[in-house]
């Protein structure tokens, strides 16, 4: 097996065990964090996606990220170029956690455009 398909394989695996855990998870849940100074279940999951986008559009593709480029960034009222790094706990409690088919639609839309780049 080469690198590429090892790669490839295991992001297969990662998205069937990101969907299982977020099966029937709710809006309270996907916003909860056990301190705030803690990332909530909403926040780690955009802040994954986020670093997803910038290495794979930015860094690899030389591409503007999907963030931005698909209106998520507005949509959300984030800064386009946010990601997430070095957050704080007022950023933190102030996060505005998106709706979970929202987080799932741009983590689709993340994941293709790597498994396109790695193609």
């Amino acid at each position: 097996m080469d690198i590429k398909q090892l790669v490839v394989d295991t992001l297969g695996e990662l998205d069937r065990e990101l969907k299982r855990a977020l099966d029937g998870l709710t809006s309270e849940e996907l916003a909860w964090a056990p301190e705030r100074w803690a990332n909530s279940i909403g926040f780690t999951l955009w802040h994954v996606i986020r670093a997803e986008d910038l290495w794979v559009q930015s860094h690899g593709r030389g591409v503007p990220q999907i963030h931005e480029s698909e209106g998520w960034a507005t949509k959300w009222g984030i800064p386009p170029q946010d990601s997430g790094f070095g957050y704080d706990e007022g950023k933190l409690s102030g996060f505005p956690t998106p709706p979970l088919n929202e987080l799932e639609q741009y983590y689709e839309a993340a994941r293709q455009a790597t498994l396109s780049f790695l193609d």
